[in-house]
């Protein structure tokens, strides 16, 4: 039943666009998820649409377009070492910049294909574009519009499913700090071109932005439409009045009347020039309990973005084994040689491989733990017993003791603490 409704939805455009059957993806998510990575995965459009869908990508005469594409999977060789892979980002946030140029009555699919983009992969919410492919795209719609500020206005086009099941993780985030620490644990769903990273300071937090290779980096508009964005994200959880306290460019200030718009959008102090791209926060905002919040949401698709990583890269051998010990953890019987055979690879060859990592088993199996039971202790619904079997432990004392090794806190005396930072909202139970 749910497969015909989704063939319907898709059926049901008589003018197709990429935006149309972009909403048509969305709808098919929000009320058949499951349906939704199916169709995702497999692509089940019938053959006259793929034709339709086709057809408004033609070329005019020239010069033929190779497309580069990333659709995130690049396997590693059988011998465990690994070809590294290109740095990408989800093409769904490219869809903004291809969003903007329409609005602008300028022909989107043509800034695309030249910069060596295939357009009809902005349909495929799993697809990748190469990092460098991107920053050809900026340079040439700069280089085009003239308009210092074309950063600024992709962020109106802003959407959840921008970025993947992380979007609606975030949206439902029990606080802005919390949000934020999602973002930095799964950014690598966004891009791996860049890095990332979110801290508390004495007086605030703050959030930066570093490249990974600081010459080959966007263009300054790149990181505008980034950090545009990002207040747009948290203004749509927190609400209107979300201010950052003050914002660090390493662009240099535009000219009148873009800076204007600037001041507009940002509404706070503004630096230009500067060595980083910084963004910092009040922390009382950042832990104030938002409306929006719902654990079990969260919890859901924060599962989908764990599995979509880790079929982004099966060279990615930490990440696979983190995501079978959090299916075998419950069992109590989670071992390497387990998940060794989840793998289907030998004991032998999964210590190797970890070994070239750079890590263990041991280490990854306490670490994994140890994020699983900060994020169940602020989910206040979750006895303590609850947790424990969660985590593999036969006994709640042991995992008690774990927990104050890890935190140096008890688990009991962590989420006192992490409910007064971030509160209990209305439905969810606050004692022990």
């Amino acid at each position: 039943m749910c497969g015909i409704w989704a063939i319907r939805t898709l059926l049901s455009y008589s003018s197709l666009s990429p935006e149309s059957v972009g909403s048509g993806f969305m709808q098919a998510y929000l009320l058949d998820h499951c349906l939704f990575r199916n169709i995702a995965s497999a692509m089940l459009i019938p053959l006259a649409l793929r034709a339709k869908l086709l057809s408004w990508y033609s070329f005019s005469p020239g010069p033929r377009v190779q497309f580069e594409r990333v659709l995130g999977h690049q396997p590693g060789k059988r011998d465990g070492s690994a070809m590294k892979p290109k740095p990408s980002s989800l093409t769904s946030t490219t869809l903004l910049l291809w969003k903007t140029l329409d609005a602008r009555g300028l022909d989107a699919n043509d800034f695309f294909i030249q910069s060596g983009l295939d357009p009809a992969l902005l349909q495929d919410p799993n697809a990748r574009y190469p990092g460098h492919a991107i920053k050809r795209l900026w340079q040439r719609v700069k280089a085009a519009l003239q308009t210092p500020c074309i950063g600024l206005e992709v962020a109106s086009h802003f959407h959840p499913t921008t970025l993947h099941a992380l979007g609606f993780a975030w949206m439902a985030s029990a606080t802005l700090e919390e949000a934020f620490e999602r973002l930095i644990r799964y950014s690598r769903v966004i891009t791996d071109r860049e890095e990332y990273r979110f801290g508390e300071t004495d007086d605030d937090f703050r959030f930066e932005i570093h490249p990974r290779n600081k010459e080959d980096s966007y263009p300054y508009e790149g990181h505008d439409a980034a950090f545009a964005v990002l207040v747009t994200m948290c203004r749509s959880i927190y609400g209107n009045d979300f201010n950052p306290l003050r914002i660090e460019f390493c662009r240099p200030e535009p000219p009148q009347p873009c800076v204007g718009e600037f001041h507009k959008l940002f509404r706070a102090p503004l630096t230009f020039s500067a060595p980083l791209y910084v963004m910092h926060f009040d922390k009382e905002m950042m832990r104030k309990p938002l409306p929006t919040a719902n654990a079990d949401v969260a919890r859901a698709n924060d599962e989908v973005v764990t599995d979509y990583l880790a079929q982004l890269d099966d060279s990615d051998i930490v990440m696979q084994v983190r995501k079978h010990l959090t299916e075998q953890l419950p069992s109590g019987k989670a071992t390497q040689e387990s998940i060794a055979r989840a793998l289907n690879i030998s004991s032998r060859s999964l210590q190797r491989r970890l070994h070239e990592a750079g890590t263990h088993y041991s280490e990854i199996l306490n670490d994994t733990r140890r994020e699983l039971a900060i994020k169940h202790i602020r989910n206040s619904r979750l006895s303590m017993g609850e947790i424990a079997y969660l985590l593999g432990f036969a006994e709640v004392s042991n995992f008690s003791r774990a927990f104050k090794r890890w935190t140096s806190k008890p688990p009991g005396e962590y989420r006192t603490d992490a409910s007064r930072r971030h509160g209990f909202l209305p439905g969810q139970k606050g004692e022990m």
